[in-house]
């Protein structure tokens, strides 16, 4: 199994369950073999998790959403019956990864998700978590980008009009 597909692994279940779990210290050997229990359990081309970590763009494979439910449930960031995304997890290892309790209200309307099939709930919520994550990332960038361009007037003394 590569590298990739343990940081694949815990990229997802630390994104959504990161996204969904306090932080705890899960170590890479245990992603790895979580992951690779989950490949065998539901029969998955490990080549499908290869092209989500190289396109970012999350297969729709059946199989694939099995795998991400399996890995899910043995990290405890799915309830065991499937039905519940353990939310109240999320913050705390987004907190650890740096992202402020204002910036998580991105991620809000995210638990509002519900599906009759654990698959589908993994699934879409995993969906909302990285596109909420994406945005706040793109905040970020420009909250930067504003401070640079006002660093740039105060260091320079132009004063700029806006009409």
């Amino acid at each position: 199994m590569s590298l990739n597909l343990v940081v694949f692994v815990g990229f997802c279940l630390a994104v959504i369950q990161a996204l969904s779990i306090p932080y705890r210290d899960i170590s890479a050997d245990s992603l790895r073999k979580i992951g690779e229990s989950c490949l065998d359990e539901v029969h998955l081309d490990p080549t499908v998790v290869s092209q989500v970590l190289k396109t970012g763009i999350l297969s729709q494979e059946d199989k694939y959403k099995k795998f991400l439910v399996c890995s899910y449930k043995k990290q405890g960031y799915l309830s065991h019956d499937g039905k519940r995304f353990n939310y109240e997890t999320l913050d705390g290892m987004l907190k650890f990864l740096h992202y402020t309790s204002e910036e998580l209200k991105q991620l809000d309307h995210c638990e509002s998700i519900r599906a009759s099939e654990p698959s589908e709930l993994v699934y879409e919520n995993l969906k909302c978590i990285l596109e909420g994550l994406k945005k706040i990332d793109r905040m970020r960038e420009m909250r930067k980008i504003e401070e640079e361009l006002e660093n740039n007037m105060i260091d320079t003394g132009d004063e700029v009009v806006v009409d």
